[in-house]
This record gives structure tokens, sequence and C-alpha cells, in this order.
């Protein structure tokens, strides 16, 4: 079902000053594809029914539809993406889920409204390169505000064949990690920008989601 019918009634209850109305929880219908193997990534597309949060403008008769949504597959954020039409949604499930089904949750940003399809994504087991990861050396000295270049190598056999994604951090600037973009071929390469003088030598970590680590030699950025 389109959200635009439903949202079009609510919003003409609005305008003419029929009472408030509670709006329903989102109902999320499906994902396609519903599944992959978890050293890869899925780009997915979720179809949900849903009415939209809106707000009306009484004086112009202008209705505004948030049409905002946050998507999470199992205890992952894929992030967000805005519903179309048709009520769709696109997303991308990075290499972050353990083997097994998982719920897909969508929440409305406008008012946290949320729908739930129970355990209806599913992860294989994945084929992991043998020796984990390697970063590529960083010059000693950085700049800030000036791009450098990332390069994290998968190592051993497999490697070639790797796709999917892993989390890095960057010691004394963020402790939150990032998920990078998939790799190519067993290469992931990111151009980097760190805005602030580091507080001694700093360095990057990633781990993929099998807990193994790999560690960037120590470096510093100045002004």
């Amino acid at each position: 079902m389109k959200w635009a019918p439903a949202l079009s009634a609510l919003a003409a209850c609005g305008l003419a000053a029929c009472g408030p109305s509670v709006p329903p929880v989102p109902r999320v219908l499906s994902i396609d594809p519903s599944t992959m193997t978890s050293s890869s990534v899925a780009n997915v597309t979720i179809s949900v029914d849903a009415v939209l949060p809106f707000t009306v403008n009484y004086g112009t008769r202008d209705v505004t539809v948030n049409d905002l949504a946050f998507i999470r597959v199992g205890d992952v954020s894929v992030g967000s993406s805005h519903c179309d039409a048709d009520g769709r949604l696109q997303a991308r499930v990075p290499s972050k889920l353990q083997t097994g089904a998982h719920n897909v949750t969508v929440t409305l940003a406008g008012d946290n409204r949320e729908g739930v399809l129970e355990n209806a994504f599913n992860v294989t087991a994945g084929a992991w390169p043998m020796n984990g990861f390697a970063i590529a050396p960083i010059d000693p000295v950085q700049h800030v505000d000036v791009a450098f270049l990332l390069t994290i190598t998968a190592q051993g056999n497999g490697a070639g064949a790797f796709n999917g994604t892993v989390d890095y951090t960057i010691s004394n600037v963020s402790t939150r990690p990032v998920t990078t973009g998939p790799f190519t071929n067993g290469v992931y390469q990111e151009s980097l920008v760190i805005h602030s003088n580091s507080m001694g030598p700093i360095h990057i970590t990633a781990v993929d989601l099998l807990g193994r680590i790999a560690t960037s030699n120590d470096f510093t950025v100045i002004p």
C-alpha cells in the first residue's frame, strides 16, 4: 500500500479540524534481498505501510511531510532513508551481523513510531580472509585539515574475494567506530581528514566481525 492516500486522508482531516488522530505504527512488509553472508554487504529495499508524520499550516493550508526513517537490522543501525511514494526505503547492511535470523526495524524520524518485521533477514556463514587485515603505512607526520589515504587490505587465503566491511577507530580523535564502505577485491581505501592537532602520537585500529584487529603505525597531526 502506498503511504500517499492514507496521508492525504489524514491531512484533509487536519485541515477540516476534525479532531486529533493518532496514526498507526508503521508496518514493515518485506526486505529484499532477505539474506546475506556474514562477510558480505547487502543493498536492500525495505517495503513499509506507513502514515508518515506531517505538519499542517492552517494559514496557508500547506502540508509538510517528514518522510525520513531510521533502519536497523538486528542490533545494527544501517542508516536512514527517505520513503518514496510506494513505501520503499533503501539501505546497506554491512558485515556486522552474526549468523542467524534478525528483526528489521523501521523508526519514523518525525515522531519515533516504530515497526518491526521479526526474523525477516537471515545471515549465513561467510568467507573471511584467512589472516585478517593490515593497514598500509601512514606518513608519520600529517597536517590538520589535509587529506591522507587510509588503505586496509585483506590478508591470506580468500583475501582477493573479500568485498565486505570492517570498523575502525582513530585513537585520541574518536572512540566511536566508523564502518568502512565495501572492500573491492580485498582492498579498501578512504581519504581521511583530521580537524585538530593530535595529543601525542595516534594510530588507527581496524576490527572485523570475528574480532581480529589490525593497527596502523603511530603518526602525529600538526598545524
